[in-house]
């Protein structure tokens, strides 16, 4: 067999949309998919290995009220003595309630791996759609994982190489911890903010190598505005930084919303990303309709690159976003002077029937002219 040889292989698993209603009856829930592939080769023999899985889980049927859509997971490994090009793409089923999507990629060798998760809900939800993916390079042994969700109540990654975890609509019990843990996040959302989404952003190198690695983590959101029956501002707040390992090399953070940079950040020490990522908050400014952010669809998209060189090294954050309630119409002319007392102590104040498949194979803030935005310290 000639030692050149590339060996290919995919699994697709899909999940049966659920039956629909009829007669006032609630649509049927959509199947869950499964994919697995894993593979071996002999050593020797292939010189690159490109893996994929595709799980898709089905729809949630139509009815009195839209059934949940199907989970998907998603799992690629490869065993090689060679270089490795793995994918790992989960799509869970839109619905009613939206099917839970993991996407995750294990590797022992040299190459390159994306895994990508996407889930959605029926129009009527604030959340309309979330996705996370996680793409880089490697060295050596490690895994990377992409969650999506929306109101799941997603567990925190901790065990992977390259992460990223995106949880719409985090449920009460998920918010209240954030805020318990993290004052000046809850003193900036105050005492009844809606809430969009908890992240989990992370990259690390691999436990050998000599050249350098990158991990980018992306999560991306689509938030129906006129769900809110009052809008304010859009504020994000970061917390949860853990930097670790000696660095060569840096982290970059992007926000995106509406198609505008809003912060572009380079962190070129763990210190530095630590400290950000520490009961901090960013007000992007106003959803009202007619400002730059207050169209009736929000697209919010955050990164977190991380290029470094040295095993062991890297860094992960989290960070919740939402909407603070408005100030009520009529409010006594104290509620001025309480928001500038509540900024010295960090406030973000603004200033203006069904199946399931399974598959298996073995052998620097960058602020835009013209807004107002306070980020505290």
């Amino acid at each position: 067999m000639d030692p050149s040889t590339t060996l290919e292989g995919e699994v697709t698993a899909a999940g049966g949309a659920g039956g629909a209603g009829l007669g006032g009856v609630d649509g049927g829930a959509g199947g869950s998919a499964t994919a697995m592939l894993r593979l071996t080769t002999s050593p020797g023999y292939y010189t690159t290995t490109v893996a994929t899985s595709v799980a898709t889980g089905g729809s949630g049927g139509t009815g009195a009220k839209a059934g949940a859509g199907g989970r998907a997971t998603a799992t690629t490994g490869v065993r090689s003595s060679g270089d490795v090009d793995e994918y790992a793409f989960a799509h869970g089923g839109v619905g009613g309630v939206a099917g839970t999507a993991i996407a995750t990629t294990y590797f022992t060798k040299y190459g390159t791996f994306n895994a990508e998760a996407d889930t959605g809900l029926v129009s009527g939800h604030l959340v309309q759609t979330i996705s996370a993916s996680v793409e880089g390079s490697v060295q050596g042994a490690g895994g990377a994982r992409a969650i999506a969700s929306i109101g799941g109540q997603a567990s925190e990654i901790t065990t992977f190489q390259a992460l990223a975890l995106a949880d719409g609509a985090p449920t009460s019990a998920e918010t209240a911890a954030v805020l318990a843990a993290n004052s000046r996040i809850a003193n900036a959302f105050g005492a009844s903010p809606t809430f969009f989404a908890i992240d989990q952003l992370g990259g690390r190198y691999s436990k050998v190598g000599q050249q350098p690695e990158y991990d980018t983590a992306t999560v991306n959101e689509t938030i129906d505005l006129t769900q809110l029956v009052n809008r304010k501002d859009l504020i994000l707040g970061f917390y949860n930084g853990e930097g670790f390992g000696s660095w060569s090399g840096y982290a970059e953070l992007r926000v995106v919303a509406d198609g505008i940079t809003e912060v572009d950040q380079i962190f070129s020490s763990a210190a530095s990303a630590q400290a950000f990522f520490t009961d901090k908050t960013l007000n992007l400014g106003s959803l009202a309709a007619g400002q730059p952010l207050g169209g009736d669809t929000l697209t919010l998209n955050v990164s977190l690159t991380v290029n470094l060189s040295y095993p062991n090294s890297g860094f992960s954050g989290s960070l919740i976003i939402g909407d603070p309630p408005a100030t009520p119409q009529g409010a006594p002319p104290g509620v001025f002077a309480q928001a500038m007392a509540g900024f010295s102590a960090g406030v973000a104040v603004p200033l203006h029937a069904s199946t399931e498949a399974l598959c298996r194979v073995e052998p620097l803030s960058l602020i835009r002219p013209g807004m107002s935005h306070v980020v505290l310290a």
